[in-house]
């Protein structure tokens, strides 16, 4: 009667006992192993007599793992369950190379190539090797690398060594995918009106962008849209730019003083997104007209006098120029244009050139005959207000 037909019979008290052995020395598996370590003659693995003996010891691993539960093993026998284990894991390396060999062209059976002879000169004599040296394998057959602790995962091949990087390949990849740049968003052109707009004064905007339309005989203006002062800004459709605009700079001053009922200088300079050096300009003298009533100018046509003057006096090229705006109160626009004696007064030019608001800051500028000193526009702190004084107090 088998083992595992005893043990269904034992009580739950007993489980703990040891697994029955053998009394014979021989059993299938001691045969098994025993064909390592016999020096005398080398056993042909591959024989059908050595595969069916494998089987057997297969078959009784089988049984023992599926009938005899693991609490029925003791301390006792941990020795000869670790020697089990790494038999176990021994012989599935092997087999799992000996079907690596069968599939590829060349067997490992086969017998290998003849070694080098050494030369006669120098005779090397050869020891046989010890007993405990010998491999039954054949020296064609690959050996398992040695391992000292079973693993659960099934062997794997060795991976294969990739490809040295070839010049292209290195170049490319070192290269970076750079993605497509966006388009450029449309361009918008800011009109600075010589008076700021309300709401309440502005047409409608499908009648403004009709008109500039008929202005550039296209389709040139797809928006329109009004700044914080109040100035009209263009929203442009790609690929017009603000050359187009500029192109038919006195029209489109003609169509804003018709839309927005202004005097002779409707609008006073356009411009686009782009960066502006800011420059003050220190004790201009404010232009003089004859004491005369009918021939006293508005603020817009003083504004327009003065920047043709900076113009003519200093070199400047006029589509440098963005902003010509005086730095006062609007209480004190009519003080300054009454007034007998000339007065002078702090103006912001803003340029869309750096280097000639450079050479301004370096030479300074001319205006009606006077020589005025220039320096960086520095933005004033808002001022406070009593409701944040009282906040912080």
């Amino acid at each position: 009667m088998l083992d595992s037909d005893r043990h269904h019979g034992r009580s739950p008290d007993t489980a703990a006992t040891r697994i029955p052995r053998a009394t014979t020395s021989w059993s299938p598996l001691r045969y098994s192993t025993s064909l390592t370590t016999r020096p005398a003659r080398p056993a042909p693995l591959t024989s059908t007599s050595t595969l069916s003996v494998l089987g057997t010891c297969c078959q009784t691993i089988r049984d023992l793992a599926t009938r005899i539960p693991t609490h029925a093993v003791s301390s006792a026998d941990e020795l000869d369950l670790l020697q089990l284990a790494l038999d176990s894991h021994k012989i599935s390396l092997w087999a799992q190379q000996a079907l690596l060999a069968h599939r590829t062209p060349e067997r490992a059976t086969s017998p290998a190539p003849p070694p080098p002879q050494p030369p006669a000169e120098a005779p090397v004599t050869q020891h046989p090797p010890s007993p405990a040296a010998t491999n039954v394998t054949s020296p064609s057959t690959p050996r398992p690398a040695p391992c000292n602790i079973p693993s659960d995962k099934p062997p794997t091949t060795p991976p294969t060594e990739p490809a040295p990087p070839t010049a292209i390949s290195t170049a490319i990849s070192a290269t970076p995918a750079v993605p497509d740049p966006l388009p450029p968003p449309p361009e918008r052109v800011t009109i600075r009106l010589s008076k700021p707009t309300s709401p309440q004064d502005r047409p409608p905007n499908d009648a403004v962008v009709r008109s500039f339309n008929k202005v550039f005989d296209g389709e040139v203006v797809s928006a329109v849209s009004y700044s914080r002062q109040g100035h009209l800004v263009l929203h442009l459709k790609a690929p017009h730019t603000i050359a187009r605009v500029k192109a038919s700079g006195w029209r489109v001053y003609d169509k804003c003083r018709d839309l927005f009922r202004l005097r002779k200088a409707p609008a006073v300079g356009m411009e686009s997104r782009e960066t502006w050096s800011k420059v003050v300009l220190h004790h201009v003298p404010f232009p003089e007209w004859e004491q005369r009533w009918h021939d006293r100018p508005t603020w817009e046509e003083a504004i327009d006098k003065l920047r043709k003057e900076l113009i003519a006096s200093n070199n400047i090229d006029p589509s440098f120029i963005r902003d010509v705006r005086p730095l006062c109160r609007e209480s004190d626009h009519e003080r300054l244009i009454s007034k007998l004696i000339r007065p002078y007064v702090a103006i912001q030019l803003s340029l869309s050139d750096a280097d000639s608001a450079s050479r301004l800051l370096r030479d300074g500028v001319v205006a009606h005959f006077y020589h005025c000193r220039v320096s960086p526009y520095r933005p004033r702190a808002p001022a406070a207000t009593p409701s944040s004084v009282s906040s912080s107090s």
